[in-house]
C-alpha cells in the first residue's frame, strides 16, 4: 500500500476520476482526523476532490479511524 514510511504507490488522486465512472465516490473524515481538507488544502487529493464536487462529510466525535471512534 505504501512506497515509502507515509507516501502511497498510488494515490487515490492519481485515479479517482476512473473510480468515479465506475461507482459513486464520497469522502468521510472525522471532525478530529489529522487528514482532513482543512489540512490537505491545496494538495493534489484536495484539488480533485474540489474540481469533481466530490461530496465530502464530517463524522462529529471522530478521529482518522471514524469506523472505531463512533461507528454509529
Amino acid at each position: 500500500m505504501f512506497d515509502d514510511i507515509i507516501f502511497a504507490k498510488k494515490p487515490i488522486y492519481s485515479f479517482i476520476d476512473e473510480l468515479r465512472s465506475k461507482t459513486d465516490v464520497s469522502f468521510f473524515y472525522g471532525t478530529r482526523d489529522w487528514m482532513n481538507l482543512k489540512v490537505q488544502n491545496d494538495t493534489p487529493i484536495s484539488n480533485e476532490i474540489e474540481a469533481l464536487n466530490i461530496p465530502v462529510y464530517y463524522v462529529d466525535d471522530a478521529s482518522h479511524h471514524i469506523y472505531f471512534r463512533n461507528p454509529e
